[in-house]
């Protein structure tokens, strides 16, 4: 979630998901045959922009050459307008899809299914979905969040502010599928370890 309120007496929790879509990225980058790759979004508020970034901004890092082709479905929840955009993709010669865009999304994996091509997962772990196409699924952990939140109010350490919650705080996550070969898995695991680390830092 996205906000940027604060008070003395509020506070904001954002999820840093922009870490776990620059990881992604990294994973499309180094499994695409074709030289491109997909993402596709639902509305383009803030929070819903940086994941789309952060994926463009992973995959670059590994191969500046890709090209990554983006789409917008103003919708949360038209499975069909998701699967049109992620068949437009396909047909252009993209051959791994990532999608953010929440029941809507689902269409885009449908679509990646129907083609055989490579597809990653959004919010939860999306496996059963595509068990032999999925690469990976971001995990956004909102009870981590209100742990974190309820808990400061808890132990009287509450103070106003922004907080930006990453993989640190393991309030975001990327789930690695077996379907990774072994030397994509460790590649995606040591950038995971460098964000935890602080060592790599994703600008939002």
């Amino acid at each position: 979630t996205e906000a940027n309120a604060s008070a003395e007496n509020v506070a904001s929790y954002v999820m840093a998901c922009e870490q776990t879509a620059f990881v992604e990225g990294i994973i499309a980058a180094n499994m695409t045959k074709s030289g491109k790759v997909g993402a596709i979004g639902p509305i383009q508020g803030d929070s819903l922009v940086k994941i789309i970034n952060g994926f463009e901004d992973g995959a670059l890092s590994v191969n500046p050459d890709l090209v990554v082709e983006t789409a917008w479905t103003n919708s949360f929840v038209d499975t069909q307008l998701a699967k049109e955009a992620a068949t437009a993709m396909i047909e252009d010669g993209v051959d791994v899809i990532k999608h953010c865009a929440n029941a809507c999304g689902n269409g885009a994996i449908s679509a990646a299914v129907d083609a055989g091509i490579w597809c990653q997962g959004d919010s939860y772990d999306q496996s059963s979905l595509a068990p032999d196409n999925i690469l990976d699924s971001a995990l956004y952990n909102l009870d981590v969040v209100l742990d974190i939140a309820l808990g400061s109010v808890a132990d009287g350490s509450f103070v106003g502010g922004v907080y930006n919650l990453g993989m640190a705080d393991n309030a975001v996550a990327v789930l690695l599928s077996d379907n990774l070969p072994e030397d994509v898995a460790a590649i995606a695991q040591d950038a995971i370890d460098r964000i935890i680390s602080g060592d790599l830092v994703v600008v939002r």
